[in-house]
């Protein structure tokens, strides 16, 4: 699948949540989450993992 915005934007919402990079890949309707992470990465500039990662660290830094 190529990567667009539509449903890589809504993974980072996805991302947000307690669903693996797996899920979240199959929910998008990836053939696989290497697929997704590729796509992901193609247009943010970071995996999906490390956008999770920060984005958490950043909501921890707001309390």
């Amino acid at each position: 699948m190529a990567p667009t915005a539509a449903p890589l934007s809504v993974s980072l919402q996805l991302l947000e949540s307690q669903k693996s990079i797996q899920e979240i890949a199959i929910e998008l309707g990836y053939a696989s989450d290497s697929a997704f992470v590729q796509a992901f990465k193609k247009l943010f500039n970071q995996t999906p993992r490390k956008y999770r990662i920060a984005n958490l660290q950043h909501n921890v830094n707001l309390f």
